[in-house]
């Protein structure tokens, strides 16, 4: 584990075993997926930076990292750097529902989830992005594709997928657990930004109606 960088968390590329996966048991909390690598007798299946495996622990370490590193919670991190600013009162980043809910509970870990949101401040957030109302140098380093350590290309950046269409770049995201599904999509050349979300109904049709709507709203102008 001494040679995965932070660029291959980022990227999906570090090799380590997927201790957050649910047919593992859900985990309760970050300390919990913490726990989990270290019970394992090898933590990594593979050579970081030799292949890309949809990895939700990664983004779990991320998470403690940037912890560390302000030494404060991420969740409050969040709301004085992002939300506040933007707006987004009614957006949290919290292992437990910030409202009561009947819904099925996600994992209680941070960073791999745990945005609480709507969607007039998820396109808050991202009409933010497209126009550089956040820092335009970090934003395009968060939306710079990552590679292997054999210098191939990939498609993923950082926690978004950055693709090409008719209408320039296309960044994209989903996510879904136990019914919880969503889907961002932006086409920053066009100012176009798509959020969807949906408790019920089909991940793969939530994920194909918000690039639908994206993509249609760049041939209406």
């Amino acid at each position: 584990m001494a040679d995965i960088r932070l660029r291959h968390l980022l990227h999906h590329t570090s090799g380590l075993a997927d201790v957050t996966a649910p047919s593992r048991r859900v985990p309760a909390s970050n300390a919990d997926v913490f726990e989990r690598l270290q019970r394992r007798r090898q933590p990594a299946l593979d050579s970081p930076g030799r292949r890309c495996c949809y990895n939700n622990t990664g983004y779990v370490l991320l998470a403690e990292v940037v912890s560390r590193v302000f030494q404060r919670p991420i969740g409050p991190l969040a709301w004085e750097r992002i939300f506040r600013p933007l707006a987004m009162t009614r957006t949290w980043l919290s292992a437990v529902a910030p409202i009561p809910t009947t819904e099925p509970s996600p994992p209680g870990t941070l960073g791999d989830g745990g945005l609480w949101t709507t969607v007039a401040d998820l396109i808050g957030y991202l009409n933010a992005l497209n126009c550089d109302l956040l820092d335009p140098a970090v934003v395009h380093r968060v939306e710079t594709p990552g590679w292997l350590d054999d210098g191939t290309p990939l498609d993923y950046a950082w926690g978004v997928r950055v693709t090409a269409s008719p209408a320039g770049r296309r960044i994209s995201h989903g996510g879904s657990w136990a019914g919880w599904l969503a889907k961002t999509v932006r086409l920053p050349e066009r100012q176009i930004a798509v959020a969807v979300l949906s408790i019920g109904g089909q991940e793969s049709a939530i994920s194909e109606l918000g690039t639908d709507l994206a993509d249609h709203l760049a041939q209406c102008q």
